[in-house]
């Protein structure tokens, strides 16, 4: 389902009540319950401290998906996760420059 395959263009019939529920699931449990886990968590930790986990979420699916899926990792990969990686440090260190100053 993209732009080249529009949802309104896919023909229902050919779904099966395993596609409904694949889409049931990630729907449920990909979106509604990491976001709600995600605002639960601002009880226990800082907002900004959430918000820099949350940047490291590219670097969890890149591990999950060569670990569960097998998915090949290539320089592409490794380049794309040092990327992430790094921006959250430098995230992390500028907020850490402002509260020192304060």
């Amino acid at each position: 389902m993209s732009l080249i395959h529009p949802v309104w263009s896919v023909p229902s019939a050919d779904w099966s009540l395993s596609i409904i529920l694949a889409i049931l699931f990630v729907i449920l449990l990909g979106t509604l319950a990491a976001f709600y886990l995600y605002i639960g968590s601002l009880r226990h930790i800082a907002p900004h401290e959430a918000s820099l986990l949350s940047c490291t979420e590219p670097v969890s699916a890149i591990v999950s998906s060569v670990i569960w899926l097998s998915v090949p990792f290539n320089l592409y990969q490794a380049l794309g996760a040092g990327m992430v990686v790094l921006m959250t440090v430098m995230v992390s260190l500028k907020s850490r420059t402002k509260e020192t100053a304060k």
